[in-house]
């Protein structure tokens, strides 16, 4: 009888849980030039507006598309120089980060450099950001689990009783 009743509970929690997935955001930027590279994004929320930053310095902006990804060019002023961190920010407040090196050795005649080359790339630092929210199917499962068990010891036992 307690199984059945633990069952019921685990059941009922997995129905309440929120049904989202969690959003684990990621930005790196790629083939950078001189003063601008692009900046690609994905795991943002759909259709949300995303600030990129420099030391707190705007340097792009872009919207998501209902997949929660983007595409966008971040142009650094001559004032960001360095290794920095990229930083996109979403409205809804989630974030991603990655390693960006700013050079001040552009524009020399004759010759392509890069001012902006990536190193690395994470969500939110280098460990990237902790996966939240519920398990909704493993909770799920198991209140299952525990709701058939508990009809089984159930039934089980009153056969027994009755023999």
């Amino acid at each position: 009888m307690f199984a059945l009743l633990l069952g019921s509970v685990f059941a009922l929690i997995a129905l309440a849980a929120p049904s989202n997935a969690a959003y684990t955001p990621k930005i790196t930027i790629n083939s950078p030039v001189c003063t601008s590279g692009t900046v690609t994004g994905s795991g943002f929320q759909p259709n949300e507006a995303v600030t990129l930053t420099v030391s707190g310095t705007t340097v792009g902006s872009a919207k998501t598309d209902s997949t929660g990804n983007f595409t966008t060019t971040a142009t650094f002023p001559s004032s960001i120089t360095g290794n920095k961190v990229l930083t996109g920010t979403g409205a809804g407040g989630d974030t991603a980060s990655t390693q960006v090196k700013v050079n001040t050795d552009c524009g020399i005649a004759g010759q392509s450099s890069s001012r902006a080359n990536p190193s690395s790339s994470s969500s939110s630092g280098t460990q990237g950001l902790s996966a939240t929210g519920v398990a909704v199917w493993t909770i799920g499962g198991l209140g299952v689990l525990l709701l058939a068990a508990g009809a089984l010891f159930t039934f089980g036992g009153r056969r027994g009783r009755r023999a």
